[in-house]
């Protein structure tokens, strides 16, 4: 049996909490994760889903809810790199994932 790509992991976890990723945040997250140790993975995407959940809960307006909370979730990410001092992924690095 065929294993299932890291996008592919990624968006059937987050699409079973509820959330509706769009292939760039994919793509994003998928970049961040190459980015960072391996036993750090799950606390990243787990605190990402949660910020994202967290956000969407407290906006009433349905139309806006999946966009403020994906970007919520992802500047938090950004925050993160930030303060690491790890590079944020630019377009020609986010261009060679596939999702």
């Amino acid at each position: 049996m065929r294993r299932q790509s890291q996008s592919s992991q990624l968006r059937a976890y987050l699409e079973r909490h509820g959330m509706e990723p769009l292939n760039d945040d994919l793509r994003f997250l998928v970049a961040v994760l190459r980015m960072i140790p391996t036993d750090a993975h799950d606390w990243l995407t787990s605190h990402y889903a949660g910020r994202w959940l967290t956000t969407m809960e407290r906006t009433d307006t349905d139309h806006l809810r999946q966009n403020l909370g994906r970007r919520a979730a992802n500047q938090w990410v950004i925050g993160i790199l930030k303060r690491r001092k790890i590079a944020i992924p630019d377009s020609r690095i986010l261009k060679e994932i596939r999702v």
